[in-house]
């Protein structure tokens, strides 16, 4: 190795350079382990460089320790644990995997780095850091899975989310929305407010899912995002009962609920009612840009703002979603006195964290649980006022 490196001889060496083709390699020793990386560079300079850190994370004990098991296999057990122990599809098993699988198939070893990068990367596509941690949460599982094969893991730190939505109905904002939607949304609509039921669920409901003579919709495990099947049943609000009845008389298809277009029309009603508005929105950066000016009509065109990137933008929708139905239902549910795990039950979560960010609570709320916390302390004084032991 050039003595340009720098880096005085220790117990793992000096380690070497060579090239391959155009790109310079480094090689070292670590844990009594040789290790060969590319610098992805032609610049000898840059391969030193790299060489150099390696050496000091060495001596450090920071470099892992090469596994006897691949991402590869480490992955297969993921998906066999899932598939044996929370009794879902082989589809659902993988559907965080693949931006994983982009970086890691076919690596043995991988360094704190190599996860920073792929935090890096999917961070520049635009994405949540929400659904990066499903991601990073599932190659955590993986290591859990294989710790009697890998001495030294990576450290997979999840990214910092925002604080659950807030979006939820008050009953009056529902009449109001109710209203304002198009007569062929709003059966969708109801169902998804009072069953708290997921939008593909709904979209996907078909006939063979309704049980007329019980009056209930029967979900398949293959029906659900859970992967678990769940009744609802529908007979404690005959206005849902009367409306299976007329969609049934009136359906052509298949399906329940005809909602195409939906879209749409729920973002104009949302915006009628002031629960929602547009943003023009970066397509490159995301930056938003309030505008007074709503979108034109089809055929008129309107002079699109140029974000601080240089990027063009985009009209953006912002406000309440159709999933704020579901923690709309959530947090009615337990408002009303149902048990949480029956209301997990009709939900359909699976796990008492998720479904605890459903449960949104409220200035209304906390105005109520200092009244109770009140009322408690007035009670407690009324218990002492016989004795004489209340202080003035």
């Amino acid at each position: 190795m050039s003595k340009g490196v720098g880096h005085e001889e220790g117990r793992h060496g000096k380690g070497r350079l060579w090239r391959r083709g155009n790109v310079w390699w480094i090689q070292y020793y670590a844990h009594g382990q040789q290790h060969r990386e590319s610098s992805h560079s032609d610049k000898k300079g840059v391969a030193e460089k790299l060489l150099m850190k390696r050496l000091v994370n060495a001596e450090d004990g920071t470099i892992p320790v090469k596994t006897s098991i691949t991402y590869d296999e480490m992955r297969q057990r993921l998906v066999t644990n899932r598939q044996l122990n929370d009794g879902i599809t082989a589809k659902q098993s993988t559907a965080c995997l693949k931006y994983l699988d982009q970086f890691f198939l076919g690596k043995r070893v991988i360094t704190d780095e190599d996860v920073d990068e792929f935090k890096v990367a999917r961070k520049a596509t635009g994405v949540s850091n929400a659904t990066i941690n499903r991601s990073l949460a599932a190659l955590r599982q993986m290591y859990r899975l294989s710790s009697k094969k890998v001495k030294n893991p990576p450290t997979v730190k999840l990214l910092p989310e925002p604080p659950p939505r807030k979006g939820f109905l008050t009953r009056d904002q529902y009449l109001r929305l109710l209203a304002a939607l198009p007569a062929r949304v709003r059966p969708i609509f109801k169902f998804g407010y009072h069953t708290g039921m997921r939008f593909g669920e709904l979209h996907d409901l078909s006939w063979s899912h309704i049980d007329m003579a019980e009056e209930m919709i029967r979900l398949e495990a293959e029906d659900t995002k859970s992967g678990e099947g769940r009744e609802i049943p529908l007979g404690y609000f005959p206005e849902l009962v009367e409306l299976i009845k007329e969609l049934r008389k009136q359906s052509t298809s298949d399906k329940v609920f005809g909602s195409g277009g939906f879209r749409k029309a729920w973002s104009r009603a949302c915006m009628r009612v002031g629960l929602g508005r547009m943003l023009w929105e970066c397509k490159t950066c995301h930056h938003r840009i309030e505008s007074d000016k709503q979108p034109q009509r089809p055929g008129k065109k309107m002079e699109k703002p140029r974000c601080e990137c240089g990027a063009d933008c985009h009209w953006k929708y912002v406000g309440l979603i159709f999933h704020d139905l579901r923690r709309t239902a959530i947090r009615n549910m337990i408002r009303a006195g149902v048990d949480e795990s029956v209301a997990m039950k009709i939900s359909g979560h699976k796990t008492n964290y998720i479904f605890k960010r459903y449960n949104i609570v409220d200035t209304a709320d906390v105005k109520q649980g200092m009244k109770k916390l009140a009322e408690f302390y007035q009670a407690e004084d009324a218990k002492l006022e016989p004795s004489g032991a209340r202080p003035n």
